[in-house]
């Protein structure tokens, strides 16, 4: 009897440290509490957790370059470009690692669109919003990680929109030095200029539903009443500028802001959907641009074949 008590046991312990692999945040702290056993199985599954975080934090370091989440320094330009395979395993890695601490509470969303906040984020203490969660949250220190501005420096486990990283459909190009000098300096100025919509914000902000909107539409906010100024005049007009005639000389001048631009973000979180916007409309400008030269090339040489005489 006390052999098959032991056996038993053995078999007790072996399937709960399976079963809690798979166990969302809140299931897990529950099934800790239902017995001393049980919480010692949760609390290997805690530390093998947050091993796994670690390991994957390791890997996107090699996958997206040793500089990622650094800010801009004097001559100190990332030497590989990133490739869209690595981009991908990045962000396969960087969700599965926020499973691990996000499943069935949802924080980060949360976070977010404002409906919880960090500690003390404004100022001010709210007992429900503020402080209860993060003196409970098992994950805490993990969780900054993927967070922008949550932590200095820059969240090691975020994946910014892949516009910030390479082309569309293609991998990234290395353009010159003097080129990302000259993108961040453009970076630098759209971030500026985004003082401009502080009227849009000031008009908007007051709906309860702007947080929310604005986290899930990020791009919304440049399209509101009194935003044109700087949706059209800065943003788009510089994107216009960098994507020119879609020559090889205007991609490596989209490919320099890409850089820039992530290392600006890396500097000042806030400045991502400004940024952002930026690169996709120097994007969008690009392919027109080379769909408009492809137009002009086959009117031409469609001109040029004809002899007048009829036969062609």
């Amino acid at each position: 009897m006390i052999m098959g008590s032991s056996s038993s046991a053995d078999v007790s312990g072996v399937i709960a440290t399976a079963a809690v692999q798979y166990l969302g945040v809140r299931s897990l702290v529950r099934f800790g509490a239902t017995s001393k056993s049980n919480k010692a199985v949760v609390e290997q599954e805690i530390v093998r957790r947050k091993g796994t975080i670690a390991d994957i934090e390791r890997e996107l370091k090699v996958l997206m370059g040793s500089d990622h989440g650094k800010a801009m320094r004097q001559d100190e330009f990332p030497s590989i470009p990133m490739t869209r395979s690595n981009m991908m395993k990045a962000l396969k890695l960087s969700n599965h690692a926020l499973r691990l601490i996000d499943d069935e509470i949802d924080f980060q969303t949360k976070l977010g669109t404002r409906e919880m906040s960090w500690e003390n984020d404004f100022g001010v203490g709210n007992a429900e919003c503020e402080w209860e969660w993060t003196a409970c949250d098992i994950f805490l220190e993990e969780r900054k990680k993927f967070v922008c501005d949550a932590c200095k420096p820059f969240g090691s486990l975020v994946i910014l929109p892949e516009c910030f990283y390479c082309p569309p459909g293609e991998d990234a190009s290395k353009p010159s030095d003097d080129l990302i000098k000259k993108a961040h300096k453009k970076a630098v100025w759209i971030w500026g200029a985004e003082d401009h919509m502080a009227r849009v914000f000031e008009w908007n902000m007051d709906d309860p539903n702007w947080h929310r909107l604005d986290y899930e539409q990020p791009f919304r906010k440049f399209h509101l009443s009194g935003a044109d100024f700087f949706t059209c005049e800065c943003m788009e007009e510089t994107a216009r500028d960098m994507a020119g005639r879609g020559t090889e000389d205007d991609r490596m001048k989209i490919e320099a802001f890409r850089i820039a631009a992530r290392k600006q973000v890396f500097n000042t979180p806030k400045a991502r959907d400004c940024l952002w916007y930026t690169i996709s409309k120097a994007d969008e400008f690009f392919e027109e641009a080379i769909m408009g030269a492809d137009s002009e090339q086959g009117i031409s040489e469609s001109e040029g074949s004809a002899c007048g005489c009829g036969c062609c």
